[in-house]
């Protein structure tokens, strides 16, 4: 992971990007705008960027956030039923294949 900088302004304080404070705050980028949306930070309008600057302060006053559940960072929650049912479709697949495979091998031999 790289070392985070502030971004200074004129007038001292100091901002991240989104993906800064989503490091910051240990949550993703999708939900530091729901905070943004919600008021919760203290943005404004990159000039340059367009992007989102979110002063510091208001991401270090948020203190620790609670977890996001796994499918919010993009991660699959896997079950015991999840499981079965990929295995049900691979096999589905194979057999699939192994009969268009047949058929192919078949049709070849019977007109040579």
């Amino acid at each position: 992971m790289y070392a985070l900088e502030y971004r200074l302004m004129g007038d001292g304080d100091s901002f991240y990007t989104t993906q800064q404070a989503a490091e910051v705050l240990r949550v993703s980028a999708q939900r530091v705008h729901e905070l943004i949306d919600g008021g919760r930070l203290e943005v404004h309008r990159d000039e340059e960027t367009g992007g989102w600057l979110i002063n510091a302060r208001s991401v270090h006053h948020l203190g620790e956030l609670p977890p996001e559940p796994p499918e919010a960072r993009g991660s699959r929650v896997r079950t015991r039923e999840g499981n079965r049912v990929d295995s049900l479709i691979l096999v589905v697949i194979a057999l699939v294949t192994l009969v268009a495979a047949s058929y192919a091998l078949i049709t070849v031999l019977a007109e040579g």
